[in-house]
């Protein structure tokens, strides 16, 4: 009984931080979930844990997608407002047309460039022009299919947080459903190409 006194208080306290600074809040379960996410796919499928990577994730979606996604549902909100169906639907296909296709693209160049420049001594240690064109490399091996995956996962996704959840808490929804769809787009951002795959597995 404790302990759910304790979560129950905790709740409490993360739902009046969402009303009182709904953007700060944004951020900080942005940070979380993504973290979570990427530290799921790197420690239970591909056996490794990259800190440098994970916080590169983690300052993606929440310092940068989070807030502009709160922004942006506020917008929709005011041009299409209400929870009725047809409202609902007007958002749900303008976020998954116009969202969708800039936050996979990127997220890809995010993570290269980042990871890159994590990863070096200095900004002008690295080789920025091979980093870009291995970043377009990826979009086009990964964009397609990484837009298709999110068209089956995300417009349900949307509807319910259009349709159903208050506006204080749709970063908690969202971000909830991101820990998934985070876990899968730091797989897919991160995956080696087929032929390099290959090599590693006859070496």
């Amino acid at each position: 009984r404790g302990r759910g006194e304790s979560m129950a208080q905790l709740w409490r306290r993360y739902v009046q931080l969402q009303q009182a600074s709904p953007l700060l809040s944004s951020v900080a379960t942005g940070c979380v979930v993504m973290s979570i996410g990427d530290a799921a796919v790197q420690v239970g499928i591909e056996g490794k844990m990259d800190i440098q990577r994970n916080s590169s994730c983690a300052v993606f979606h929440g310092g940068i997608n989070s807030p502009l996604l709160y922004l942006w549902w506020q917008m929709l909100d005011r041009r299409w407002p209400g929870q009725s169906l047809v409202p609902v639907m007007r958002k749900v296909v303008t976020n998954q047309l116009v969202v969708t296709p800039i936050n996979s693209a990127a997220f890809i160049t995010w993570s290269k460039h980042a990871e890159a420049l994590l990863g070096a001594a200095t900004p002008f240690t690295v080789d920025w022009a091979a980093v870009r064109a291995d970043a377009s490399a990826h979009m086009r091996r990964e964009l397609p299919g990484l837009i298709g995956a999110s068209c089956c996962f995300w417009p349900l996704v949307n509807a319910a947080n259009f349709g159903m959840v208050p506006v204080h808490a749709r970063i908690l929804f969202m971000s909830t459903a991101a820990v998934f769809w985070g876990g899968f787009l730091s797989f897919v951002g991160h995956r080696p190409p087929p032929a390099q795959s290959l090599d590693q597995l006859v070496a």
